[in-house]
């Protein structure tokens, strides 16, 4: 029983860990513009996604919806300042 406990609580650690990927930085994102294409697609999916789902939405909740990632990606992107 308490090797199932350990082994469980092993496998959650693991998941847990591969699941919160730190946010590449805004110049990494300028450094590879195509990983920095790959991120604008699937965040602009997943802000459709909640969009579609919450039409009330603000501006001020993007960056908690979409992640700093996203936010990151889209910053590196634009041309000017």
């Amino acid at each position: 029983m308490k090797t199932k406990i350990l082994l469980l609580a092993v496998l959650a650690t693991i998941l847990f860990s591969a699941c919160s990927e730190e946010p590449k930085s805004v110049e990494y994102y300028k450094n590879n513009p195509e990983e920095r294409k790959k991120k604008i697609d699937e965040c602009g999916k997943k802000l459709y996604d909640y969009i579609a789902k919450n039409p009330q939405a603000k501006d001020k909740d993007l960056e908690k919806v979409l992640g700093k990632d996203c936010m990151n990606a889209d910053e590196a992107g634009k041309l000017w300042k």
